[in-house]
């Protein structure tokens, strides 16, 4: 696959789901898939929200940094396994809760699986940039960053980004590439957030949709679809099945190899877990 796939496959999800004038909210490589489909279907997203996320045009890399993005998998199966979890959840987060939720989603993997999603995910990056496509963001547009931002040269890209084109940048303080999950109690995310509102036709229901493992779209829906109660009932069951057991969060956590804090999170609804660790849960439980 390759970003182009990934947004034909999110308009099919818009299409399907009925939904107009999105707003789309891009995490890291979400901020680069919202890019590609802004190119390739202008005039549908209303709104684009960048998070910890870098241009996708041209002129903002060098040819070395493109070439060692077509050649991550030979440097990450150098490392031992343990050594690229610590490595991959401190070099994205600066908060232990962050930090955990990146273990958590790396030990959804293996080492060689690992290796080969996340080195293909960083060449079709390579690959989008080196087609040379103008990728003009053609609706309002948020840039947000962390001021600790530590994955490759997400800094230097966005101030560039400011400088060449004048999107401003919110640079979120004592955050890392996950800034959102570092520092959601911010000032500077408040302040995006109250810009955000001010984007035409937005619609505050959002529908998440994890496209990658770094990747995270909000997508804005009509109020029509506000609510899931499916949903809502599948975390209510989830905690009242924990409970009929007599386990704590933390006791959960520990049976089936995740943290209290992802525990809590999905039975508020907040996030939404891999195959892998739903199927651990519903054994347990």
């Amino acid at each position: 696959w390759t970003l182009d796939d990934w947004a034909r496959w999110l308009l099919d999800i818009l299409d399907r789901e009925g939904v107009e004038n999105p707003i789309l909210v891009g995490q890291s490589m979400g901020g680069y898939l919202s890019q590609a489909f802004i190119d390739l279907f202008p005039g549908v997203a209303v709104g684009f929200v960048s998070i910890d996320s870098c241009p996708l045009k041209r002129m903002y890399y060098q040819g070395w940094e493109l070439y060692c993005l077509k050649h991550t998998k030979l440097m990450f199966e150098l490392f031992p396994w343990k050594t690229l979890v610590n490595q991959g959840a401190k070099g994205n987060s600066t908060t232990t809760y962050g930090q955990a939720l990146m273990r958590d989603m790396m030990h959804d993997y293996d080492k060689k699986d690992y290796c080969v999603l996340s080195s293909h995910g960083f060449r079709v990056l390579a690959d989008a940039v080196e087609a040379g496509r103008p990728y003009e963001i053609d609706c309002p547009l948020l840039v947000i960053c962390g001021e600790k931002d530590g994955a490759g040269s997400a800094k230097r890209y966005n101030r560039a980004w400011e400088r060449r084109e004048g999107h401003v940048v919110h640079w979120i303080e004592g955050a890392g590439h996950n800034s959102c999950c570092d520092r959601p109690d911010n000032r500077g995310v408040r302040q995006a957030g109250q810009r955000l509102t001010s984007f035409p036709n937005l619609d505050t229901h959002a529908l998440r949709c994890n496209i990658y493992f770094a990747c995270t779209i909000y997508i804005t829906l009509p109020k029509a679809k506000q609510g899931n109660p499916l949903e809502d009932e599948k975390n209510e069951r989830m905690r009242a099945a924990r409970t009929n057991r007599g386990l704590s969060q933390q006791e959960l956590a520990d049976a089936v190899g995740a943290t209290r804090q992802t525990i809590g999170l999905i039975e508020a609804g907040r996030y939404n877990p891999s195959l892998k660790l739903c199927t651990a849960i519903c054994k347990e439980l």
